[in-house]
């Protein structure tokens, strides 16, 4: 799982870019296609307000497992 998440995790600056763009726009719903090891989806969800939705998708079944 540590090559998986070494290989496939953001860089800090873009996740913290991710962040701040869902802080600014507050969406309702959020969709992350691809959730592989779910980091990307943390930062998404800290910006999100309470009333809002994340969904995430993991299209490869052994990473999905």
């Amino acid at each position: 799982m540590a090559t998986v998440v070494g290989n496939a995790a953001k860089r800090a600056k873009y996740a913290k870019l991710l962040y701040r763009m869902v802080k600014f726009y507050q969406p309702q719903i959020c969709i992350e296609l691809g959730t592989n090891a779910g980091i990307s989806a943390m930062y998404q969800a800290l910006g999100l307000h309470d009333e809002a939705y994340l969904h995430t998708i993991e299209g490869s079944p052994s990473l999905a497992e």
